[in-house]
């Protein structure tokens, strides 16, 4: 017959009851522990039993930066303490400063997978603090141009939206000519689905459009790096879409088209009617410049004219 013994705590020298709350807080070391910390962070732990500490450090209102570090910093200082305590139980030993030193380097651990363009070396808690509350990330520019079809070819853009992943979605796709001109636009509602879905779907409604014109090597453009990776088979395709993105290849095979990648600032046209018909779930189709929204006119204009647009990004923009 087994009988359940109260375990005794391996983390303190008063051997108190081993419990979740003991060891991650009121042991001695565990307190010190928290203390450390929650003096730079601005928390006032008196009288918090654990749950309530975890909650506060969820809810310090800090920038986007530090607010990730915040939310992290219970689970680095309980892991730490377990840690410990599982070390002493097996016969070795952690001292306080051992436990102070792999806290922060599992907080600059976690700074340097998140924003691998700031510079961590070895700051100390208090100074990672100073340092997330002051940053000012530099700013990284990059001219995104919509570049016109060589001479008698058409240039094909396309885009997917979807409001929530999944949520209510459309697709566009627009036709030019080599003079940047109109040829055919569509947009339309296409229910509930994911972004990868919408996405697809307009390229396989756009090719399909481009083999029923035959319109030979066109140029088909999306936004889409991640949907551009699939059809060119150099991404695994998720199970629901393989049917499609074979059709898409198919497709594409027949009429010798070339897909390429281009920034969403260099896919406005496409972008705005898109959004045009998100809510309203209708299908749109245009013939003629004059029959195209105000605003896609006015990024058709730009294109045409070669007015580039601005991507402005905290990270150095790769162009690929």
């Amino acid at each position: 017959m087994k009988i359940q013994i109260v375990s005794r705590c391996w983390c303190c020298l008063e051997k108190e009851e081993e419990t979740m709350e003991h060891v991650f807080l009121a042991a001695p070391i565990a307190n010190r522990l928290w203390r450390q910390f929650v003096i730079f962070a601005g928390i006032h732990m008196e009288n918090m039993h654990l749950q309530q500490l975890i909650i506060t450090w969820w809810k310090q209102n800090d920038n986007d930066k530090l607010k990730v570090v915040m939310r992290a910093m219970p689970t680095i200082i309980m892991w730490t303490l377990w840690k410990r305590r599982n070390n002493l139980k097996h016969g070795g030993t952690t001292t306080y400063n051992e436990m102070v030193m792999q806290v922060q380097e599992e907080v600059r651990k976690l700074l340097k997978l998140k924003y691998p363009w700031i510079h961590i070396r070895k700051e100390t808690w208090p100074e990672l603090i100073t340092m997330l509350k002051e940053y000012k990330p530099r700013l990284h520019h990059h001219y995104v141009l919509w570049k016109k079809p060589e001479r008698n070819k058409a240039k094909c853009n396309t885009n997917g939206a979807a409001r929530g992943n999944s949520g209510a979605s459309s697709i566009s796709f627009v036709v030019r000519d080599e003079e940047g001109d109109l040829i055919y636009a569509r947009a339309k509602g296409i229910g509930i689905a994911t972004n990868m879905e919408a996405e697809s779907l307009a390229l396989l409604e756009a090719v399909w459009y481009c083999q029923e014109k035959d319109l030979k090597e066109p140029i088909i453009e999306t936004d889409s790096l991640v949907l551009k990776k699939m059809v060119d088979n150099q991404w695994k395709i998720p199970w629901e879409l393989v049917e499609r993105i074979e059709e898409i290849r198919k497709v594409i095979r027949s009429i010798n088209a070339s897909i390429t990648h281009i920034f969403r600032e260099g896919n406005c046209v496409a972008d705005s009617l898109v959004n045009e018909v998100v809510e309203s779930q209708e299908t749109k189709c245009y013939y003629l410049f004059q029959e195209l929204p105000s605003i896609t006119r006015k990024h058709l204009n730009m294109d045409k004219s070669q007015i580039p647009n601005i991507r402005m990004k905290t990270r150095i923009i790769s162009t690929q």
